[in-house]
């Protein structure tokens, strides 16, 4: 997982820059990065994060992408239109223009959305993480490939890691 998250964010335009300043031209492992730039494995992002999340790969077909929220912050909260912070609310509202006040956000997603319209595949894999008992998963990286997909009349079958604990609505983020 921390790879795959560190992956993500350094290949975005806006991010890379934050993994950059951390290396500092030394040598830095992955889990050292994620904490310098994100607060792992318990600050920042990770704040009250379970440490006995199971993580399992796998595809997220079209139907699971349609039952996905925004972790819990205001920003992706006001995109989607409600405090139930749906994925598929928030593409809605991009594609149908709705005025959002973080337009770098905006441009992000459709900037991806151009990318995947150019049949290339979607970078990365996007991690999600729920309870067992949960029939909808959070968004922990990958909340603007996600909402670009989801604009397409097809969206994509995109490659996912998934994290399950009992204990996941302790994190500050859920």
């Amino acid at each position: 997982m921390v790879a795959a998250f560190v992956e993500g964010e350094r290949s975005s335009p806006l991010l890379r820059h934050r993994y950059e300043d951390c290396i500092n031209s030394r040598e830095v492992d992955d889990a050292t990065l994620l904490g310098c730039v994100r607060g792992y494995p318990d600050m920042g992002l990770f704040k009250c994060f379970p440490n006995d999340v199971v993580w399992t790969r796998g595809t997220l077909p079209f139907e699971a992408q349609m039952r996905c929220k925004y972790l819990n912050q205001r920003e992706w909260e006001l995109l989607a239109g409600s405090s139930d912070r749906r994925t598929h609310e928030a593409s809605r509202h991009i594609a149908e223009n709705v005025e959002f006040s973080n337009r770098r956000i905006i441009e992000n997603v459709k900037a991806i959305r151009e990318i995947f319209e150019s049949k290339q595949a979607p970078h990365g894999q996007v991690i999600l993480v729920k309870r067992p008992q949960d029939n909808f998963a959070i968004m922990l990286e990958g909340n603007k490939r996600l909402t670009a997909n989801l604009m397409f009349s097809e969206p994509f079958v995109l490659e996912a890691i998934l994290g399950e604990s009992c204990r996941m609505d302790e994190w500050h983020f859920y």
